[in-house]
């Protein structure tokens, strides 16, 4: 079973020569576990996190007219 480092671990760093050949020598599901790197969240401003809120309340607001409907229609 091959060794996959924790998120924390840092990676050996290897040089441009080194990993052209072990590129090439992996299958596709290795080569995008290999290429995976993680990116971490992004900060959002102050609009764009009060527009997402309201996106979401939006969303639950749609569901209860829609649930609504659907038991005036089949209730």
């Amino acid at each position: 079973m091959p060794h996959n480092p924790k998120p924390t671990e840092a990676r050996p760093a290897a040089n441009a020569a080194d990993s052209g050949w072990v590129l090439d020598a992996l299958e596709a599901d290795q080569l995008v576990e290999a290429r995976r790197v993680p990116l971490g969240r992004r900060k959002l401003s102050r609009t764009t996190l009060i527009l997402l809120w309201l996106l979401r309340a939006y969303v639950v607001f749609m569901l209860v007219v829609i649930g609504v409907q659907l038991h005036r229609t089949l209730g």
